[in-house]
């Protein structure tokens, strides 16, 4: 089915989406106050891109602490995933990601909103089973291709999530974490040392792998 670039269309008709509470206390922690009013704005978002785009927006889902994932559906039933970002780069630099693996190893991007970094892409159900070490070995060999424009150095996204997490941290007593966070500066010269580039998925861990193949 074709997918416009942007939104545009109106919505059929009102569509609730409760927003769960384990969401809203995720984006509460990293936004605080003007978590409410962003995630109303992203719901809000996200219904007017499912309409343009010719999907039935089912539920928001959990998980997650920086953006608002609703499952859709096509006109055949089959799901999809809408996903409105924690802000425009942060989104556009992962669709252009998972664009550049095109191998199987991820979803596949079905449609994208260059204006707010929000994308729309296959639903990928988790076989509830943890994944062998050959499927993971596998699967690095194939996230393991070479980078694209648009994507992140390795360094700056370092750099940027400890001093998110340092931000965060300071305020609370948090000083094991603390103590982490030191030691993961430090590797991250460590981390510099590869002669040969390569696109690096920047969240994997067994929560995130789906699939075992």
């Amino acid at each position: 089915m074709p997918y416009p670039a942007s939104p545009g269309a109106p919505l059929a008709g009102p569509v609730d989406l409760p927003i769960p509470e384990s969401l809203r206390r995720n984006i509460r922690f990293i936004r605080g106050d003007a978590a409410d009013e962003w995630l109303d704005t992203s719901v809000a978002l996200a219904l007017r891109l499912a309409a343009a785009w010719g999907v039935t927006p089912e539920a928001v889902l959990e998980g997650g602490a920086m953006s608002v994932v609703v499952l859709c559906r096509d006109t055949t039933g089959t799901a999809a995933v809408l996903k409105v970002p924690g802000n425009r780069d942060m989104g556009i630099a992962e669709s252009t990601a998972l664009a550049a693996w095109k191998n199987g190893a991820l979803p596949v991007v079905l449609a994208n909103d260059p204006d707010t970094g929000s994308f729309l892409m296959e639903f990928i159900p988790s076989i509830k089973q943890a994944p062998s070490p050959v499927g993971i070995t596998g699967l690095l060999a194939r996230l393991h291709v070479a980078p694209v424009a648009g994507t992140a150095p390795l360094e700056a996204v370092l750099a940027g999530r400890i001093q998110a997490a340092t931000t965060r941290f300071a305020a609370r007593d948090r000083a094991a974490e603390r103590e982490n966070l030191a030691v993961a500066s430090a590797m991250m010269e460590l981390l510099q040392s590869t002669a040969t580039g390569t696109m690096l998925h920047g969240d994997f861990q067994a929560k995130n792998v789906l699939t075992g193949d």
